[in-house]
């Protein structure tokens, strides 16, 4: 057992002992000084066995941040560790340290074993304990085996008026995967400017071939990471995928988050103003949930605000989204710009939404993402499920309503 002080108090170390998350406490150098049953049972390891080892021990040598050092601290992030009998198990390790009496500092450190937590929650996680995910996913992109789902904008009688792209994954294991689970695991591969890329060439030759919805195209929006968005060559690139798949730039809308609005060098705000002159309209994404800079807003060619769902689903009741929803209309508004409501779900929530004035929603109450075939189907036609749905739409579009008359419209022709 390695030779160290000791890490806990009699009473802390009977917790620490008892509980059932897996925790370890290591020194700055990675030394196990001690190591719960849980760990042990993961690892298949004895106390004793465990406490002879460090983290260089444990770590698969093939996963990055292998140093204890440069992952003491971190939480969220997921790591291949080395089992008794040479079998791979991927954790989810955090950290947190602790001083001591002496002036060292101890890691107390917890393992989620993901493959475990899969099968209780049954919630596949982006990395598997016998096959890299990772390199999976870059086999998909480069063989063009994902796929994309579109989820439709609506506007104030709820006919499209555009529709956001949604990467999907039918992997043969695992079924149909999401962006929860694909977003982690090509950001662990450094493949988020390759996924973007993909994205951007399938979606906008597919929606090249939609109808118009009567005589307004409809456009295509794509969420933009902040990786290939801050590419010196992005607009160059984007020229490119427009020009081979023929879709017009004024049917584009790049959808970017608040906080890539914090750090915008000066060449990407210049490629952002000369896309915005070609067509392209952008949208800030779940707007009122990161570190938002009215001031950058105000300054940047944004086209759009789209209000998270987290304030649209307490809309009804809750005075402060309330207050939330109708700020961000009015900062809309100012700019001369469209105001989306994200994640509408219910009739009552678009009665109140488009009672401010809103004039753009994406939700539940309309259509999920569906595949392309299925989207291309939902144009043209209004996209409410029910007689009360649509009692409340003929209201909205009544063009008597002062709502109607002040609302905001899109510029461009694909709003």
């Amino acid at each position: 057992m390695n030779q160290q002080p000791p890490a806990f108090t009699a009473e802390s170390a009977e917790l620490f002992h008892s509980l059932p998350v897996a925790l370890a406490a290591l020194d700055a150098r990675g030394t196990v000084l001690e190591a719960n049953a849980a760990l042990c049972a993961i690892l298949g390891y004895t106390r004793a066995e465990i406490t002879e080892l460090t983290w260089a021990d444990l770590h698969a040598p093939q996963d990055p941040d292998g140093s204890f050092a440069d992952c003491g601290g971190r939480a969220g992030h997921l790591h291949r560790l080395i089992g008794k009998h040479g079998e791979q198990v991927v954790c989810d390790i955090s950290s947190a340290a602790s001083p001591q009496q002496n002036g060292e500092r101890v890691w107390l450190t917890t393992f989620v074993d993901v493959g475990e937590r899969q099968q209780r929650t049954g919630q596949f996680e982006p990395a598997a304990p016998h096959a890299s995910l990772e390199q999976q996913l870059r086999e998909a992109i480069a063989h063009d085996q994902l796929t994309v789902h579109y989820q439709p904008v609506v506007d104030r009688a709820g006919y499209v008026s555009s529709a956001e792209a949604l990467v999907r994954w039918p992997h043969p294991q695992h079924g149909l995967l999401f962006p929860s689970s694909i977003m982690p695991a090509a950001r662990h591969a450094g493949l988020l400017p390759e996924l973007d890329e993909w994205v951007l060439r399938a979606a906008l030759q597919q929606a090249t071939a939609w109808p118009a919805c009567g005589d307004r195209p409809v456009g295509i929006a794509i969420n933009l990471g902040s990786q290939l968005l801050h590419d010196p060559a992005f607009d160059e690139l984007l020229a490119e995928i427009v020009a081979a798949c023929g879709l017009p730039w004024d049917r584009l809308i790049l959808e970017i988050t608040e906080t890539d609005l914090l750090d915008l060098a000066p060449a990407t705000h210049g490629a952002i103003t000369g896309l915005v002159e070609r067509g392209v309209r952008f949208a800030v994404d779940d707007f009122g949930t990161g570190y938002s800079s009215l001031e950058r807003l105000k300054d940047l060619p944004v086209q759009a605000i789209k209000l998270d769902r987290k304030f649209v689903s307490g809309v009804e009741d809750d005075p402060v989204d309330t207050a939330i929803a109708g700020a961000a209309l009015s900062i809309a508004r100012a700019r001369g710009s469209v105001c989306v409501a994200e994640g509408v779900e219910t009739a009552g929530q678009l009665h109140r939404l488009a009672g401010f004035g809103y004039d753009k929603f994406q939700g539940f109450l309309f259509s999920p993402a569906v595949p392309a075939p299925e989207f291309r189907a939902l144009i043209g036609r209004p996209l409410l499920s029910g007689t009360g749905e649509r009692s409340v739409a003929a209201g909205l579009v009544n063009t008597g309503s002062r709502a109607a008359r002040d609302s905001p419209r899109p510029t461009g022709h694909a709003g």
